[in-house]
């Protein structure tokens, strides 16, 4: 049978966030391209994650060189099928408006079928703002199938009516630590002594880094407690750096905090392999994927309620908590989630719903309208 075309216009690294991380499990995925012919276009603006908010000349260049990519693509691939990486509010949406102008000019003579892939929230706040905000998502949403990555997020469209349909898309990532490497951390969990606190995310006050920061003086406080602390990811800002190693050396933190930079590859391996708890004390999230990690992992993990978390973190594989409770939680995890039961229940609940296979699987059931509804 003949495959169907598909034109795929999304993110991917660099830079390194959560778009561009599920963008490269998209483009690298065979299973897709196994179902589809495939043609991917890249959404870029920015090389670095602190240049993504700032303007720039070049991002001009970007923008209509990418315009022009979607419109020849269009016309020469004739695509059945598109896959679009949609923003939700900002310049990027309006970016994207103008860059979905000759996806739906074409549709009016070429039918081909049309998804848009929210990876956050602020649709509903967007909408709600003005009434030409309204009428502009209105029209860029209009007869396209609708993708979230959470239920949670059902009430961004509680205003806009005219998607086709709203399908439940599940983040997923790569399994990178083996069944064998797994069993050896097990068996070498009690000869560790020091409890090893991971942070991992881009570090940006939305993402926490400054409550957990807080949550190490405190622990730092108790003598009796051997714990580590070990922050990794990219700044966002020079601000956001200033602001950590101003706190550490204020508080005298150096003896229990570490900061690894940007990690990928075996460094990043190394950290997740040491470490016995996954700190995330996250404002601002919708499905995060390092959560998915630390569960790979065996990691019990201590987060907040915001978007999702409250989905993946169940009671068997960590602690939600919130900002004035995260001490008291942060010892229940240390007293009765440090074990072997728990590392195997947090690995299961990774093995049986956020792989990358159940994803790509999931993400071609969509694309091919055959798939079972999970945003019930």
């Amino acid at each position: 049978m003949k495959k169907e075309r598909l034109l795929l216009i999304l993110h991917y690294s660099p830079p390194v966030h959560g778009a561009s991380i599920i963008g490269d499990t998209i483009l690298n995925s065979d299973f897709l391209r196994f179902e589809f012919d495939t043609k991917f276009i890249k959404i870029e603006s920015s090389k670095k994650l602190s240049d993504i908010r700032k303007f720039s000349i070049k991002k001009i260049f970007y923008f209509i060189k990418l315009f022009f990519r979607i419109l020849s693509s269009i016309i020469v691939f004739r695509p059945q099928v598109i896959y679009f990486t949609a923003s939700p509010n900002g310049k990027a949406f309006y970016r994207d408006l103008i860059l979905s102008l000759p996806i739906k000019f074409f549709n009016l003579f070429i039918k081909y079928r049309v998804f848009y892939h929210y990876h956050s929230k602020g649709v509903n706040n967007f909408t709600t703002s003005s009434i030409i905000s309204k009428k502009l998502t209105s029209f860029f949403v209009n007869k396209v199938h609708l993708i979230f990555i959470s239920k949670c997020m059902k009430k961004e469209v509680a205003v806009v009516n005219n998607y086709k349909k709203l399908h439940i898309l599940n983040n997923g990532v790569e399994q990178k630590v083996t069944l064998k490497d797994f069993e050896k951390r097990l068996r070498n969990k009690n000869k560790i002594q020091t409890t090893n606190v991971l942070f991992l995310s881009n570090m940006m006050l939305d993402k926490g880094y400054d409550i957990a920061l807080k949550l190490a003086k405190e622990i730092s406080q108790h003598e009796k407690n051997n714990v580590k602390f070990h922050f990794a990811g990219e700044w966002f800002s020079e601000k956001d750096k200033e602001f950590f190693y101003e706190y550490i050396n204020i508080n005298k933190l150096n003896e229990i905090v570490s900061y690894h930079g940007f990690v990928e590859g075996q460094t990043k391996k190394e950290l997740f392999q040491k470490a016995n708890i996954f700190l995330f004390p996250s404002k601002k999230e919708v499905f995060p994927l390092t959560v998915l990690e630390a569960l790979s992992y065996g990691l019990p993990v201590l987060a907040f309620d915001v978007g999702a978390v409250s989905e993946i973190v169940t009671k068997e594989v960590g602690i939600i908590s919130s900002k004035d409770e995260i001490l008291n939680s942060f010892i229940e995890i240390q007293n009765q989630y440090l074990n072997k039961d728990v590392s195997l229940a947090c690995r299961n609940r990774f093995l049986e719903n956020y792989t990358t296979a159940i994803f790509e699987r999931n993400l071609v059931a969509i694309l091919k309208l055959n798939h079972e509804r999970r945003d019930k």
